[in-house]
């Protein structure tokens, strides 16, 4: 088939503009291959490098406790010694001399518990009293009148004596105790004389420097205190004073039995219990003394034995 010389150049033109479309295309992807190349390289920069990684365990060393042991705490309060500071401002009257009160050395004795119980005074039995006799009227009889017989009068019998009544209740509780309270003021007056030169004191007694120890010496010896089986069902009670010395750790030295409650039983258990409930803490350091002794009344009651607590521990006061 001919092509004419019309023909040539217009087939020439449509094998060309595919060619330059492609040409076209080119630049543009190279320009966006290049654009996402400098992206990435942008991101790689910016971005840390740890972060795009897994992070890798670090083994950290193990933690160690050290448990120490407590610390023991003080048990007792002391007070800090207050020297005594001299008068700044004179005192507005004077007397004509120096005065000195004169120590309290006898025992108050005034508590409710050394007071001697009262008994209540037993009423006196009425006496029998005997109805008395009437007397008989005289009669004079006349002279022609036939003699009455004489009628025989029966005096009534006189009543039995009446048998004194049996001790109250009442009566019988009052007794252990007037003699309880009797043995306390016999045992105070034989220690007043040691307490009163200073080589001993009673316990509870107004002292504040030894408040703690005394509480500490009888919750201990509460707790192992027990009232004897054999002499609960002998019936025997009764008090006993004990002198216990300690040393200056708070330790018994000794026990001595000063005054006995009239049972051997009764006066050993309060002995051992002593013992047995130590040890009650160093005695305080404003206490200067080496040594401490102490008087103390041990009540041993049935009365109390089905309640808390059967007895108690009690000084002076």
């Amino acid at each position: 088939m001919y092509n004419g010389p019309d023909q040539a150049p217009g087939s020439n033109r449509a094998r060309a503009e595919p060619m330059d479309l492609n040409h076209r295309a080119d630049p543009l992807l190279i320009g966006f291959l290049i654009l996402s190349l400098l992206l990435h390289l942008l991101l790689l920069y910016l971005v840390p490098r740890h972060s795009l990684l897994p992070a890798t365990p670090v083994d950290e060393p193990p933690v160690v406790v050290e448990m120490r042991p407590t610390q023991p705490r003080e048990r007792e309060l002391e007070l800090p010694e207050t020297p005594n500071q001299p008068r700044t401002k004179p005192a507005q009257r004077l007397g004509p001399s120096d005065q000195q009160v004169e120590k309290e050395t006898a025992p108050r004795g005034a508590d409710f518990e050394d007071r001697k119980p009262q008994t209540p005074a037993q009423p006196l039995s009425p006496r029998p009293q005997t109805p008395a006799t009437p007397a008989q009227p005289v009669t004079t009889a006349p002279a022609k009148t036939e003699p009455h017989p004489a009628q025989s009068e029966t005096a009534p019998a006189p009543e039995a004596p009446l048998q004194p009544s049996p001790p109250s209740l009442e009566k019988l509780i009052t007794l252990p105790q007037s003699t309880a309270a009797r043995t306390v003021n016999e045992a105070r007056e034989k220690a007043r004389e040691e307490v009163a030169e200073g080589n001993a004191v009673w316990l509870d007694t107004e002292q504040d420097l030894l408040n703690s120890f005394f509480r500490r010496l009888k919750d201990g010896i509460y707790r192992v205190w027990n009232y004897p089986p054999r002499a609960a069902e002998a019936g025997q009670e009764g008090v006993c004073l004990l002198k216990i010395t300690f040393r200056r750790d708070g330790t018994v030295l000794k026990v001595e039995l000063k005054e006995s409650s009239g049972s051997p039983l009764l006066d050993n258990e309060a002995i051992a219990a002593v013992r047995r409930g130590g040890p009650y803490g160093e005695l305080p350091r404003s206490y200067k003394e080496d040594q401490l002794n102490v008087f103390a009344f041990f009540r041993y009651s049935l009365l109390r034995s089905h309640s808390t607590r059967f007895g108690d521990i009690f000084g002076n006061n």
